[in-house]
Parts: structure tokens; sequence; C-alpha cells
């Protein structure tokens, strides 16, 4: 396998110890924070050792990770289309005008309405790798999150008392809203 140098000891380490694209997507994917700026600050050893960077950044890290181990790897500049809820979730708010100003930081908007849905057009950098013939397109930039105080809405409140476990374990109960009466009570005669 031909080989690029890292210039980070432990950047080379881990991809060793990873070994395959899907393990180093799932890593970075898991592992790296998305952060909200214009351009290339930080380079691939910098989103490393940082823990996160924006989606140039986080594209570099995992193109730079993914050459060493000898993969064929890439970027791909595109202008994506978020919906709204998209949008909201990548962002974690709960307005799409502060999704739309977070987002300005790093890069102009365009918004077009295709089919009766308005999109949020933005350019966006992700990665192409080439493994085994096929072609692969990998994102660790982009999550959707989670609110916590919106969390429990989905919620199946017909629990039995031994998922009562699970939500103590996953959730914090401090959040719990007044949908969660049963769960309460669930709880409370434990």
């Amino acid at each position: 396998m031909n080989r690029l140098k890292l210039h980070s000891g432990e950047m080379a380490e881990k991809a060793d110890e990873l070994g395959s694209v899907q393990s180093v997507y799932n890593y970075l994917y898991n592992n790296m924070r998305s952060e909200f700026y214009y351009g290339s600050r930080k380079g691939a050893i910098g989103a490393f050792e940082q823990g996160g960077g924006n989606d140039t950044d986080l594209s570099s890290l995992l193109i730079a990770m993914l050459r060493y181990l000898g993969y064929d790897a890439d970027y791909v500049t595109a202008e994506v289309g978020f919906t709204e809820e998209q949008l909201l979730k990548l962002t974690n708010t709960s307005s799409i005008d502060i999704a739309k100003s977070i987002m300005s930081n790093c890069r102009k908007c365009t918004i077009k309405n295709i089919n009766s849905k308005t999109y949020y057009l933005y350019n966006y950098k992700y990665v192409q790798v080439i493994n085994s013939g096929k072609e692969y397109y990998l994102d660790i930039f982009f999550k959707e999150y989670i609110n916590q105080s919106t969390m429990y809405d989905n919620i199946d409140y017909k629990l039995a008392e031994n998922d009562a476990d699970s939500i103590i374990n996953n959730f914090d109960l401090s959040l719990l809203n007044v949908k969660l009466k049963s769960v309460q009570v669930l709880l409370i005669n434990l």
C-alpha cells in the first residue's frame, strides 16, 4: 500500500488503529465537533488535535487519514441544499433566522423554493473516496442534533417497568415535562 506521511504521530497511530474507510469515517463522525467559520483555519492536524472544525477542515482531516491508509480520497465542493428542518438540526437551534445567521458566518446562503419546499443552499465541502473501484461520498461535518428539551416528544409513554432503567440511564430526568407524568409515576414506584 502506498502511504503518505502524516505530520502528526497521533493522527498516524489513530489511522493505523482504525485501518479502514468505514472505521476512520465512524471514528471522525462520532468524535469530531462541527464548527461554523469560513475557510480553512486549522487544517487536518489542527482539526484532529482540537477535536473539531468546519466542513473544509474536517474534510481535510478525513482525506489525510484515508490517503495515509492508501485510499484515493479528494474534496468535493458543491452547492448543497438543506431543508429548514435539516438546518435547524445542524445548528441545534429552534429558529430558522438564528440557524441562517450561524451558517452565514461561514458561507453565503441562496434560498430556493422547489416543489413548494424551501431549500437553503450553501457551498459545502465533503469527501469522495474510491474503495475497490467504487465511489463513495462521505461527510463528517453534517450531524443532526436533538435538542434535549424536545427529545422526549418521541418517547412511547406505554412503558413496561423494565423500561424505566433504560430511561434513567439514557436521559436527564430533570428535563422531563408534563407529557411524561406516566413515566414520573412509574419512576416514583421503583
